[in-house]
């Protein structure tokens, strides 16, 4: 959420080809995911990828290299780099949508009082896109429990167990290992738990949506 209000704020300004950067920006998340995810699975290579060609080039030894997708405790954290990545852009253009319906009378009255860029932005901006970023929480929340392409696609859950995530894990005990009632269970319990979520985000939704009226 960081990463998209910053980057909504920045394309939301006026400057020579920001409508190509916008729609550029967002090719990855309309793109097919498991081509993207084979993409970076190129790039994140060990061996001849261009990330790891790149640290070798300013003087990582080969011995030190980090193995990506192929390491345990690195596997996990570069698949969700990844999806943030392609997610992000749905956020961005979210909250891009939500900053024009920002009274332009709201900032020249900030000014006006001598507010300066952080405290516009602090005290104008931020507090009226609270109601836009409580529904991308929620959706992106909901979305994170799905995660199983991107796992797919770029590591298959491996090495190991490292990288498996509960949707993963529902489609292994299911097709794999014929745990049919096992995965049905856990699938209802991840429906039940994105159920609660989703009331408390909506509940929350609703609280700032309430003190935007008054």
């Amino acid at each position: 959420m960081v990463l998209a209000i910053a980057l909504a704020v920045f394309l939301n300004k006026k400057f020579s080809g920001v409508e190509i950067v916008r729609t550029i920006y967002y090719l990855p998340y309309v793109s097919n995911i498991i081509a993207v995810g084979l993409v970076w699975k190129f790039i994140l290579n060990p061996f001849d990828g261009p990330v790891n060609a790149f640290l070798h080039s300013v003087g990582i030894p080969s011995g030190r290299l980090p193995e990506w997708l192929q390491s345990v405790r690195l596997a996990l954290p570069s698949v969700a780099a990844i999806n943030i990545w392609v997610t992000l852009a749905f956020s961005v253009i979210t909250i891009l949508a939500a900053l024009p319906s920002i009274s332009p009378e709201l900032y020249e009255y900030a000014r006006i009082e001598g507010a300066g860029r952080i405290q516009i932005f602090s005290r104008v901006t931020f507090p009226l896109l609270i109601p836009t970023c409580v529904f991308l929480l929620m959706i992106n929340t909901i979305n994170s429990f799905k995660n199983y392409t991107m796992v797919v696609a770029l590591t298959n859950g491996g090495p190991g167990n490292s990288s498996y995530v509960t949707t993963f894990q529902i489609f292994q005990d299911a097709f794999k290992y014929y745990k049919f009632s096992y995965a049905a269970a856990e699938a209802l319990l991840l429906t039940a738990f994105i159920a609660v979520v989703t009331v408390l985000f909506r509940k929350l939704q609703g609280h700032w949506d309430g003190l935007y009226d008054r």
